[in-house]
């Protein structure tokens, strides 16, 4: 989500022209937004039914849209029920004045499932709603923490990606001798915060994952009936022989040679 935006670079912006709107609408309702109609960025929240892009993107129930600047776009509404939305509405300026957007084309941001920004979208719709004395500065002030929540939130989302990224990495080359400094560098986090982040992910260590892996190869070599113990070990990346069979025996109950007797009484 906003890959190369403002929210991934944390750049400096003022937020002004601001109105929050919600609507129910009656399915289908076609809309057709031209350029140069509306001049504003916009964080489209659906609180029922369901809209559709031309583009391709959906908005559901609990799913949360970003709209740029000036942007033009075909939508229409799921005939399935009836539809509602809020709308919060702004223009974002750099420090020179110049308008900027978060993104430069049409973003789904989120699936809101445990409802954590509903109620911020609620809760500045009602006070701007409201109107009472200060609403405008309340108003604002409820946004700017709206865009400090979808930092946060992008930035989780990031670093998780960057987490998975390295652990697909090692499940794919776990017979290689790869450091734990060098996965920590692909989720670009230092090397006890990533033990830390995959420790949480994986309940294990990345030494510990490696070698789970290993093993579940060195047990498959063993059953085909094709390689010796030794063979298996050196294959695996097991150089001593005696450490091998510890966590082999460790990990399956039994010495690796008993897999071969097996397989051995199996063809007598």
């Amino acid at each position: 989500m906003f890959k190369d935006s403002i929210l991934a670079k944390d750049c400096e912006f003022r937020i002004s022209n601001l109105s929050v709107s919600r609507r129910t609408v009656i399915p289908p309702v076609p809309y057709v937004c031209f350029h140069n109609h509306l001049l504003f960025d916009r964080f489209f929240y659906c609180t029922k039914g369901k809209i559709m892009f031309d583009n391709g993107i959906e908005c559901p129930k609990g799913h949360l849209l970003y709209i740029p600047y000036n942007y033009t776009y075909e939508s229409r509404w799921d005939i399935k029920e009836e539809g509602e939305y809020i709308s919060v509405n702004f223009i974002l300026t750099d420090k020179d004045g110049q308008v900027i957007t978060v993104a430069d084309k049409m973003q789904h941001v989120l699936h809101d499932k445990k409802k954590d920004f509903l109620p911020m979208f609620e809760n500045i719709h009602k006070v701007w709603t409201e109107g009472a004395f200060g609403y405008k500065t309340k108003s604002l002030s409820m946004l700017y923490e709206l865009f400090n929540k979808l930092l946060l939130y992008n930035n989780s989302s990031t670093s998780k990606d960057k987490m998975y990224r390295a652990i697909h990495y090692l499940e794919n080359n776990y017979l290689e001798d790869i450091p734990a400094a060098q996965l920590a560098d692909m989720a670009m986090l230092g090397e006890s915060m990533f033990r830390r982040n995959f420790k949480q992910i994986t309940g294990t260590t990345p030494v510990q994952f490696k070698n789970e892996l290993r093993l579940k190869k060195a047990y498959e070599m063993l059953n085909s009936g094709e390689f010796s113990v030794t063979e298996t070990a050196m294959i695996t990346n097991f150089n001593d022989l005696s450490y091998f069979n510890r966590m082999f025996k460790k990990q399956y109950g039994i010495n690796p040679s008993d897999v071969l007797d097996a397989i051995s009484d199996q063809h007598q």
